[in-house]
């Protein structure tokens, strides 16, 4: 019976096999034939083994899964971590006091208000005021404001729940860890019955890079740069790896088996350190990476002797500290050369709006800058957030020497932003300087008279937030007249004038030195009187640059001269 049933509907190894009544009904009437397919041919058993090279496009996708995945958590890990060290450095009440900072809110005090949230009161400037379509202008603080912006940026709203992250903590812990374990492996892995002993050696690293003892200053912006050129997530990954701020170095020790052999079967531990002599290691109590990573500058400094100026081009700025709610900041770069507290000074950038990788494109000059000014000076270049409201936040800042420049010769500089010393250098006490003035001298044999050229003056002393409209006075004294008193036009609303006037004094040559040139810059104030903002005076009595200036108008004639020199307030104006 099984062989009857075996021819005619075969038998279980059989590739084809005879369908039941039940099936052949309906194949008759779906028109699909008369056989069924029970076994699989080799083609298409040789099709269901996958290759290596499918194997390996398969793995590389599942890689590229996980790298993602771990990118996400570690990018919501820095925004958990910033909520956090916020809610670590409130030191206020929220009741009487700020919330945030701890000011004292009241009667004739700061002004506060009271989150919606948290109901706590705090500070205008610990407060982020926003709109509700509820409930219209409402505040909030900025703990709870950066709540908000965790559960958007995160996906939380959609989860109802924060994800999974990895906190930078977790990933130090980690890392040091996978350094231990591997470290101990390699201990481990070393013979003790020959005497050789694994030797200390500590690397510093800076940006993830080993820095040697021949570096120099000159290759630190060039360090800094490759740091943040890669944008904000760049600047994330940096902080992951390294958990240090880009310009403060920390000093890894790293466990290498360096075969040493001693004279005896002993073991002995010699530990030897190779530390860079500029770099230090970081204070136990430092700043979260968050804070500690502000951003990086890029601009170009040219300095021209022929003119005696020094021209700042500012490019463009990366990667830079979020200081607004939104997640973004309204920069501005203001340079100050220092030492030197004149508001002449300093110079502004324009504001770029909402934006965390300005580009300013912008060129700004000092002039009257000797070369004594270049052995002896420095510019600070500062990066700040406007705010329309409340006072300008500070950003970062860096400085940069002038003697590190070659005249003729402009220098590309991108360096990481610092923080704001608590010593300043405006502080160091030097001359009370009121600006510059370019001055010209010739005495002329010809028309038999002394020809001084008022050519331009920079960085002059202003009073308050308007430029000074200033002039100059020209006097040669001893006089007994008015001819010898003469003065310039009036140059309106500037801190860097430019006159161009030549005042010419009849007078022999043999009586020249015995005469004082006194020159002073004044303010011109319309219906008050005018004001001196400095001056100096040329003669034999005089000294320095001023004296070599004089008599090389005396000595060389028919031949200009011009030097720029410092105007003081502590100039003789009496005849």
């Amino acid at each position: 019976m099984r062989a009857m049933t075996d021819a005619f509907f075969g038998d279980g190894t059989d590739r084809w096999v005879c369908p039941n009544d039940r099936n052949l009904t309906l194949r008759a009437k779906l028109n699909s034939g008369w056989s069924m397919k029970t076994a699989q041919t080799d083609r298409q058993r040789r099709r269901d083994t996958l290759t290596v090279k499918e194997q390996e496009v398969i793995q590389n996708v599942v890689r590229k899964a996980e790298c993602i995945d771990v990118v996400e958590k570690r990018r919501i890990g820095w925004l958990v971590e910033r909520l956090e060290n916020l809610q670590r450095k409130a030191i206020g009440d929220g009741l009487d006091h700020c919330l945030l900072c701890g000011e004292q809110i009241g009667f004739l005090r700061s002004t506060g208000a009271v989150c919606e949230t948290c109901q706590k009161n705090v500070c205008t400037k610990c407060g982020v005021e926003t709109m509700s379509r509820q409930h219209g202008s409402l505040w909030l603080c900025k703990i709870c404001s950066e709540q908000r912006e965790v559960w958007k940026r995160s996906g939380a709203w959609f989860f109802n729940k924060i994800p999974d992250y990895l906190t930078p903590s977790k990933m130090l812990s980690s890392q040091s860890s996978a350094r231990h374990s591997r470290a101990s492996k390699a201990e481990a892995s070393c013979p003790s019955e020959t005497g050789i002993t694994p030797m200390n050696v500590n690397h510093s690293y800076v940006h993830g890079k080993a820095t040697s003892h021949d570096s120099n200053s000159e290759s630190e912006s060039s360090l800094e740069g490759d740091a943040l050129s890669d944008g904000p997530k760049q600047v994330k990954k940096n902080q992951s790896d390294s958990a240090v701020s880009p310009r403060t170095p920390v000093t890894m020790t790293t466990n290498l088996d360096v075969p040493r052999v001693t004279k005896s079967n002993e073991r002995e531990t010699l530990p030897k350190q190779v530390v860079d002599s500029d770099l230090q290691e970081m204070p136990p109590e430092s700043e979260s990476d968050e804070e500690s990573v502000l951003g990086m500058l890029e601009f170009s400094l040219l300095y021209d002797p022929s003119s005696s100026s020094v021209l700042c081009f500012l490019h463009r700025a990366k990667s830079l500290k979020s200081m607004d709610s939104n997640g973004l900041a309204d920069p501005y770069v203001k340079i100050h050369l220092l030492p030197g507290d004149s508001k002449a000074s300093k110079l502004r950038s324009k504001t770029v709006k909402k934006t965390l990788n300005p580009v300013w494109n912008e060129e700004l000059s000092y002039n009257g800058i000797t070369t004594e000014d270049v052995l002896k000076k420095m510019l600070q270049l500062s990066v700040y957030d406007e705010d329309r409201v409340g006072h300008n936040e500070f950003i970062g800042q860096s400085r940069i020497f002038l003697r590190k420049l070659t005249p003729l010769k402009k220098k590309l500089f991108k360096v990481c932003l610092e923080h704001q010393p608590p010593t300043q250098l405006e502080n160091v006490e030097e001359e009370a300087e009121q600006g510059r003035l370019l001055l010209s001298l010739l005495y002329s044999t010809e028309k038999k008279g002394l020809q001084v050229g008022i050519i331009q003056a920079a960085r002059l002393a202003s009073i308050g937030h308007l430029a000074p409209s200033s002039f100059v006075k020209v006097t040669l004294q001893p006089n007994t007249s008015s001819k010898w008193k003469h003065k310039t036009s009036v140059k309106k609303r500037t801190t860097n004038p430019e006159y161009n006037e030549t005042i010419f004094f009849e007078i022999e040559q043999n009586q020249v030195a015995v005469k004082n040139l006194v020159v002073s810059v004044w303010r011109n104030h319309f219906g008050q009187k005018d004001e001196i903002i400095g001056g100096f005076q040329m003669g034999v009595s005089s000294n320095g640059k001023l004296l070599k200036h004089w008599n090389e108008c005396a000595k060389k004639t028919d031949q200009k001269s011009e030097y720029w020199h410092a105007l003081t307030q502590n100039v003789d104006l009496k005849h």
